[in-house]
């Protein structure tokens, strides 16, 4: 990373397909392929260069399915109870950007076009709830079926993942419980919905008070 009067020194990540592939200071080994090998180098790589800087992640750009011309987000709610049983809520919500893709597409700085972020989104100039905060089934009956099985898959391969590693702090007796919301970008073409994030405590304001 170099130094501007806009930018601080910082550790570049690169990303591809989920995989960290290389830092700023140096190409990490080819074999590096599972979550906790890829925390480990980074530690690694971050203890080695004596410093604290803050870390960067780059992900490849994912081209987005578009509704109405415009980007969107998924908001996934499940529920995860005891050691372990999962259940996901069958209103997922579709988040609008407020502006069309195509007036922004290569501009990152067009917070209309790009952020889908509810919260973001209704301090946005021509946001409107009833536009942008919209069900999945508002897409074709065939298309939404297809997104939310692979909804479902994700979730379910991802919870399993995590069960074998042994991170099981949050599912420890029977009568706990916890509730998540899961952000997922659908790719263009292969309508196949890519898990962006996983939120704790997440809000619930896109479903409303009579939902």
């Amino acid at each position: 990373a170099g130094r501007s009067a806009k930018w601080k020194p910082a550790f570049l990540v690169l990303c591809l397909g989920g995989s960290l592939l290389a830092t700023s200071r140096r190409f990490l080994p080819p074999a590096v392929e599972k979550e906790h090998e890829v925390v480990t180098e980074l530690k690694k790589t971050l203890h080695s260069s004596g410093t604290s800087r803050p870390v960067w992640i780059l992900q490849r750009s994912i081209l987005p399915l578009l509704h109405q011309g415009r980007k969107f987000h998924l908001r996934v709610l499940f529920l995860c109870v005891g050691d372990l049983a999962a259940y996901v809520h069958d209103d997922v919500r579709m988040l609008l950007a407020t502006k069309p893709f195509e007036q922004g597409q290569g501009d990152s700085s067009r917070l209309d076009v790009h952020v889908t972020n509810m919260g973001a989104s209704r301090s946005v100039e021509g946001y409107s709830e009833f536009e942008q905060n919209l069900s999945l089934q508002a897409l074709e009956k065939d298309l939404a079926e297809k997104i939310m099985s692979g909804v479902i898959t994700t979730l379910a391969s991802t919870i399993s993942k995590i069960r074998a590693a042994g991170r099981r702090h949050f599912f420890t007796t029977p009568n706990c419980w916890e509730l998540f919301g899961a952000d997922f970008l659908v790719q263009a073409v292969t309508c196949r919905p890519i898990l962006l994030e996983i939120n704790p405590s997440p809000s619930l304001a896109m479903y409303g008070a009579s939902r």
